[in-house]
């Protein structure tokens, strides 16, 4: 398998400046042996495959969906591989595609669930902190990887301070406060089934 190059970041892309409205992102995980993925009570996905608390919520990796496909979910990278590629990067840098079996392999059995970005971008989230309510407003950012120029974050402005602007101490203490909330909300509007989608025209990504 060679690396799909669709992808990657490249000379020619820019930073997306599209409106999303109209678009999904897409995670993966992996299912537990012989777990269920559906809350009996809730009937949505169960909030520990939106996310685990080591993974926080802070800083939560997606991929948009429509160049980003769900085969895409299976590229597992090596250790080697990820000392590489998991970094942030700008979006028109010019990256040597990795090599299969030195750099990622794949992975079969992986799930995923789609959300609407509509959902998420500029929504606000309540959340209980020390017996009060506080509201943080979801951003969904545009964080191209060295891996994979759709790769989106979700980020949070609590008050008038982005989360990741914080004193970790802070930090943190809002996070794990926040996660709870952010997790059963996204699992609410979250969804195995593949959307339709559409693709985004190449001006929004492309300079020329």
């Amino acid at each position: 398998m060679s690396y799909p190059l669709e992808i990657l970041p490249a000379p020619d892309r820019k930073w997306i400046d599209c409106s999303l409205s109209d678009h999904h992102l897409i995670r993966h995980f992996d299912l537990e042996e012989g777990g269920e993925i559906i809350d009996p009570d809730t009937k949505n996905i169960k909030v520990k495959y939106i996310c685990t608390p080591k993974e926080q919520i802070s800083d939560l990796s997606l991929s948009l969906l429509g160049i980003y496909k769900p085969d895409h979910i299976s590229i597992n990278f090596t250790s080697d591989g990820k000392a590489k590629y998991m970094h942030y990067c700008q979006p028109d840098e010019s990256i040597k595609p990795p090599v299969i079996n030195i750099d990622f392999d794949t992975k079969t059995g992986r799930y995923f669930w789609c959300v609407p970005i509509v959902q998420l971008h500029n929504k606000s989230f309540d959340y209980s902190r020390g017996g009060k309510t506080f509201v943080a407003i979801c951003k969904v950012v545009h964080t191209p990887m060295k891996w994979n120029f759709w790769h989106f974050s979700l980020r949070w402005k609590v008050d008038t301070e982005m989360l990741e602007d914080m004193e970790q101490k802070e930090k943190d203490k809002v996070a794990q406060k926040l996660g709870h909330s952010a997790r059963v909300i996204i699992a609410h509007f979250a969804r195995l089934e593949h959307p339709e989608h559409p693709v985004l025209p190449k001006n929004c990504y492309c300079k020329n």
